[in-house]
């Protein structure tokens, strides 16, 4: 919400890192990959995209062994990576692709 509505992204990672711990503690793994995902977002936002894809890799490790349902969003969330960050099409094609596959 704070990176959305307030635009406070320093905030709203703040709160998306404890969720996360907190999301561990509880064994949670679907929970685990939002924050994962939401943390990626909002350093995104900040222009870290080094840290983006290390933490958007953790998301589609995360949500290959629990067999989620968003598993296809994980894809598409590097593929806009290599899209957008790199650029690195190739790459990014072969993202989208796996999301398609699935």
């Amino acid at each position: 919400m704070y990176t959305d509505i307030d635009d406070d992204v320093k905030i709203g990672l703040n709160y998306s890192q404890q969720a996360l711990e907190i999301a561990k503690y509880l064994n949670d793994n679907e929970l685990t990959s939002n924050c994962l995902e939401s943390i990626a977002n909002s350093l995104g936002r900040l222009d870290k995209h080094v840290d983006v894809l290390s933490y958007l890799t953790q998301t589609l490790e995360v949500r290959k062994e629990t067999d989620s349902k968003l598993l296809p969003s994980s894809y598409i969330s590097i593929g806009h990576y290599y899209l957008w960050n790199v650029p690195n099409y190739k790459k990014a094609l072969e993202f989208f692709e796996l999301a398609l596959g699935i």
